[in-house]
């Protein structure tokens, strides 16, 4: 228990700023999301430019319409993804690519107050089978986001 603190602590100095939620399961963690977007209108951030990785996912999309931000960016390796929501949110930047490579993540935060991390291999079934790929997104990625932050 103690090494899991001291691992926690070194973390979370590490990584100044930054909230650490955890919750039981990745479904709860989805399930969470959907609510609190449910219960959040719209969410006016008329100062601040946003971030969002995982644009053409579903959390990514129901952030979309539910922020309002002085300038909305939107990651994504989703090309047919992106064009659909090109026309719905001609306001938004998209940006093709892939959080697993650390310079495209770099470069779309460049000037950005606020990240919100939405990309992800989200259902467990896919991460098992393609387990590669699972974490090369959900943790090299992750990481690539936190390292951009910094």
């Amino acid at each position: 228990m103690e090494t899991k603190n001291m691992q926690d602590n070194f973390i979370k100095q590490d990584i100044p700023q930054m909230h650490f939620f955890s919750w039981q399961k990745n479904t709860d963690l989805i399930l969470k999301s959907a609510i609190m977007l449910k219960e959040c209108s719209i969410l006016n951030l008329s100062n601040k430019k946003i971030l969002i990785t995982g644009i053409s996912g579903s959390l990514g999309k129901g952030l979309l319409k539910r922020l309002k931000a002085k300038e909305i960016r939107g990651l994504s390796r989703s090309e047919i993804g992106q064009n659909g929501l090109k026309r719905e949110y001609p306001e938004v930047k998209f940006i093709l690519g892939d959080i697993r490579d650390y310079r495209t993540v770099r470069d779309a935060m460049r000037g950005v107050d606020i990240v919100i991390h939405a990309a992800a291999f989200k259902y467990l079934d896919v991460a098992e089978l393609q387990a590669r790929e699972c974490v090369l997104t959900n943790i090299v990625g992750t990481l690539n986001v936190i390292d951009a932050c910094k």
